[in-house]
């Protein structure tokens, strides 16, 4: 379950897809994120993953297939999977 989350388009890497989650750490918990992306074919370019008293803070900056810059139907369905993974209201994105 994700605490919250941050989803906006980035001008890093020319145009990459900014994410950062935070939640509470879990076996599985970074697999299941990249298995999400993977989905609507989105790959990290970059990710900085920090655990600290059992509760994660990831980062990560996703492109498309061939370095090309996230769809925003790809950005809206991947906005969907992080809410349903929210607790309470949703994340800010």
């Amino acid at each position: 379950m994700l605490y919250d989350y941050v989803l906006e388009h980035s001008a890093k890497y020319e145009g990459s897809l900014y994410i950062e989650v935070t939640g509470e750490d879990r076996l599985g918990f970074l697999s299941a994120l990249l298995n999400a992306f993977s989905l609507f074919s989105l790959f990290p370019v970059e990710m900085v993953v920090e655990t600290k008293q059992k509760k994660v803070m990831d980062r990560f900056w996703l492109k498309g297939l061939g370095g090309a810059s996230p769809s925003e139907s790809a950005a809206s369905a991947l906005r969907d999977i992080l809410k349903s993974y929210t607790r309470g209201k949703g994340g800010n994105a």
